[in-house]
């Protein structure tokens, strides 16, 4: 797989449990434990997707996500978060996906896989639409 993910994940062991898991799957792995690391190292290693918690220390997700969006409006970005209530936020539809944040993977790699085969963005909508 030659495929590049940011992980932004504020929490350490929870983020080592995400780059060691998708790591292991194949994934470059590149990692942010706060947003401002996550815009850095997003204009620097231009991923391919973004793995993206909603909660941040020093910054809300929502707003990193539509910063990363301002940069390159055709990232595949999934919400990573424990706070399903999120999924309800329409500032949250603009992302491709929304997985509840959980210790088997199983629901992220799905997601990955499906978001990062699909060409376009339409291709996306599309396959999501029918889940």
């Amino acid at each position: 797989m030659d495929k590049t993910l940011l992980v932004v994940e504020w929490d350490d062991d929870y983020r080592g449990l995400l780059v060691n898991g998708l790591g292991a799957d194949g994934y470059r792995v590149v990692e942010a434990r706060d947003s401002r690391e996550a815009l850095d190292r997003f204009r620097r290693r231009r991923p391919d997707a973004v793995v993206l918690a909603l909660k941040s220390p020093d910054m809300d997700g929502i707003d990193v996500m539509y910063r990363i969006m301002a940069i390159r409006k055709d990232i595949p970005i999934i919400i990573n978060s424990a706070y399903t209530r999120f999924r309800d936020n329409y500032l949250c539809w603009a992302a491709d996906d929304f997985v509840r944040k959980s210790s088997d993977l199983g629901d992220l790699r799905k997601s990955l896989a499906v978001i990062l085969s699909a060409g376009s963005p339409r291709d996306r909508m599309t396959h999501f639409s029918t889940l």
